[in-house]
C-alpha cells in the first residue's frame, strides 16, 4: 500500500477494509500507512528501497558539470524541490521559502537559486500556470529556475545543495528524499507521514512544516553559510539510506515475508507456495 491520504476519504476507508478482509498480507511502505490497518497482523512494514550505488556521488557527474548543464555557475547555491506540480506538493510554500530567504539579503545570497523540477499534470493545468506566474512575478524571480520533469534525477540532485519537500498532506513515503540522501544531500521536509520516518531531524536533514516559512528560511540560511554542515548531514543521510532504504534490504525483507507465509501453513501459506 502506497497511499496515506486519499480522496474521497470514504472510498479509501472501504479499500482499507477490503484489504483487511481479502489480503493474506498487506505490505505497507511506512509506519504511517501501516497504522491505517490498526492492529491487523496482516499489515507488515517494508520500506521502499533504491539502488544506493546508482545514486553514489562517485557514479554521478562532477557537481561543476551538473551545474553547467543547468546553466548555473560553479558558485551557485542550489535549493531544489523535485516532484509533480500539483496542489498537494505545496509548490507555493517553496516559493514563499525562497522569498523569505532572499528578503534577508545575506552576503553573497545573489548566488542562491531555487529550482522547481516537475511537469504539468493533467487536471492541474491551472495550478501549474499559477505557480509559473508566481515565480515569474515574485520579488525573488531572479532566483527561480524551472526544469521540466526528468527521467533521471541524478543530474538535478548532483547540482543541488539542499532538497526541499513542501507537501501539504502526509506523504506515504518520500522517494525523492531518499534519492537525495543517497546522493549525499541534506533534506528539508515536513514531519508528517513517511518523511518523518525517513529523515532524522538535525542528523541528516530537518523536519519543519512547510507553512513555517521563517523557520525553514533559518535552516536554508544556516546551510548557505556552512559547507561543513552540508557535508556532514549529507554523509549521515547516505549511510542512513544504505542501512535502511536500499533495494537489497527491500528484496531481502520481501523474501523473508514470502518464506514465512510458506512455512506458516493454512490458506495463506498454500497460496504463497503455489505461486
Amino acid at each position: 500500500v502506497h497511499e496515506l491520504e486519499f480522496r474521497p476519504r470514504m472510498v479509501f476507508r472501504v479499500l482499507c477494509c477490503l484489504c483487511r478482509l481479502l489480503a493474506d498480507r498487506i505490505v505497507c511502505v511506512s509506519g504511517g500507512v501501516r497504522s491505517l490497518f490498526g492492529r491487523s497482523s496482516k499489515a507488515v512494514l517494508i520500506y521502499n528501497g533504491i539502488d544506493v550505488e546508482w545514486f553514489s556521488p562517485d557514479r554521478a557527474l562532477a557537481r561543476g558539470n551538473a551545474l553547467h548543464l543547468l546553466g548555473l555557475s560553479p558558485e551557485s547555491f542550489v535549493v531544489t524541490q523535485l516532484g509533480r506540480i500539483v496542489p498537494i506538493k505545496g509548490v507555493e510554500w517553496f516559493i514563499a521559502l525562497a522569498e523569505a530567504f532572499v528578503a534577508r539579503r545575506l552576503p553573497g545570497s545573489g548566488r542562491a537559486r531555487f529550482v522547481v523540477v516537475g511537469g504539468q499534470i493533467a487536471g492541474h493545468e491551472e495550478y501549474f500556470q499559477d505557480m509559473r506566474h508566481r515565480m515569474e512575478s515574485s520579488p525573488a524571480r531572479g532566483h527561480f529556475i524551472y526544469v521540466p520533469a526528468v527521467e533521471d534525477p541524478r543530474v538535478i540532485l548532483t547540482a543541488t545543495d539542499v532538497l526541499v519537500q513542501s507537501s501539504v498532506i502526509a506523504e506515504s513515503f518520500g522517494l525523492s528524499l531518499v534519492e537525495a540522501m543517497a546522493t549525499g544531500r541534506p533534506v528539508l521536509a515536513s514531519p508528517k507521514g513517511g518523511p518523518g520516518e525517513i529523515v532524522r531531524d538535525g542528523i541528516d536533514g530537518y523536519l519543519i512544516p512547510p507553512h513555517e516559512v521563517e523557520r525553514r528560511a533559518d535552516v536554508i540560511a544556516r546551510l548557505f553559510g556552512d559547507r561543513v554542515l552540508i557535508e556532514r548531514l549529507g554523509a549521515n543521510g547516505r549511510e542512513r539510506v544504505r542501512g535502511t532504504f536500499s533495494v537489497d534490504r527491500m528484496v531481502r525483507e520481501f523474501g523473508d515475508l514470502y518464506r514465512s507465509m510458506c512455512t506458516s501453513g493454512g490458506d495463506a501459506g498454500a497460496k504463497a507456495c503455489s505461486r
